[in-house]
């Protein structure tokens, strides 16, 4: 079980008896007009649902337009299960797409960062294979380190 609730500046999702440490021994929290969809998507990626975390993910789009900051507050949450269903599915520009959007709001520790840059660097090189190995390690660090 998953509690979710709002409180101060946004939603706080966590399993009960975690001492409020969260999902996964991850304890997150989103505010602003995306918060309750990112979390969501979070939690759709959570349970197996990719077309969910597709759809909430274009809502915060709608939800945000014109919020310069906007991925600050959420993107954390919902962008890592978006490249990764994107991944998932073989649709690698998304997936590109989705990660440079997290980076231009978060600074990541060195694996994570190095392997986000050699990803960008692969893509904008035209090597799609090696962009998707990059991203792949990418993803995987960023499991490791409970983003996703």
């Amino acid at each position: 079980m998953l509690l979710i609730r709002r409180g101060g500046c946004g939603i706080h999702a966590f399993r009960p008896g975690t001492g409020g440490a969260g999902v996964a021994g991850v304890r997150f929290r989103a505010c602003g007009a995306g918060a309750g969809p990112a979390c969501l998507a979070w939690l759709a990626w959570q349970d197996r649902h990719p077309d969910d975390v597709i759809k909430l993910a274009e809502e915060i789009t709608t939800l945000t337009t014109g919020t310069p900051d906007a991925g600050l507050y959420y993107g954390p949450v919902h962008l890592w299960p978006l490249a990764a269903v994107h991944l998932e599915t073989g649709h690698l520009a998304e997936a590109v797409a989705a990660t440079r959007r997290l980076r231009d709001h978060t600074q990541f520790p060195d694996g994570l960062e190095a392997a986000l840059t050699a990803a960008f660097q692969a893509w904008d090189q035209d090597q799609p294979d090696q962009a998707s190995i990059h991203l792949t390690a990418a993803l995987d660090r960023a499991r490791a380190l409970g983003y996703l």
